[in-house]
């Protein structure tokens, strides 16, 4: 492991403490493997059962991505950061089912914010009739829907 030393921080009581940094970012490799096949189906079957940790071997350092930090150590010990992302890339693992679903969030988010936009309407007038409003389960399912979307939501930080 590269360790290197940079000072940084304010120096309120004057005395620095020494904290280890602990980086990472994933580099992709490559690799060329030649395979015979009588057709597409079975050269698609027959690179899918090499395995890439076997050929990929050529790194491309300048396509580095998910660059983070793994964890801030204080010299107590103590780690009082971790997982911080230092750009705008992030793995996720779950096969294809949640490929699918990231692929479809942008959409589903977009569904659902018309959805709470048009459900404050009609639930502003259903409020004048009491006993519909509250038997109606959609006020629950709406609350729901606003808790998802704070979820998938990034705060925006003010301009200072």
């Amino acid at each position: 492991m590269n360790e290197r030393t940079r000072t940084g921080g304010s120096h309120e009581t004057g005395k620095l403490k020494t904290y280890t940094v602990l980086y990472a970012v994933d580099v992709p490799h490559y690799g060329r493997w030649v395979i015979e096949a009588g057709n597409d189906a079975d050269a698609l079957a027959a690179a899918k059962a090499v395995d890439c940790e076997d050929v990929c071997s050529e790194p491309q350092w300048d396509s580095a991505v998910c660059k983070r930090i793994v964890h801030i150590e204080d010299p107590d010990g103590n780690t009082p950061h971790r997982d911080v992302p230092l750009d705008e890339f992030s793995l996720r693992s779950g096969g294809e089912a949640d490929r699918v679903l990231c692929d479809a969030a942008t959409d589903m988010l977009s569904a659902l914010r018309r959805y709470e936009e048009a459900w404050r309407k009609w639930a502003d007038d259903t409020r004048t009739f009491g006993k519909l409003a509250e038997s109606c389960e959609l006020f629950s399912i709406h609350e729901q829907a606003r808790a998802a979307i704070r979820k998938a939501t990034i705060p925006r930080e003010e301009p200072q």
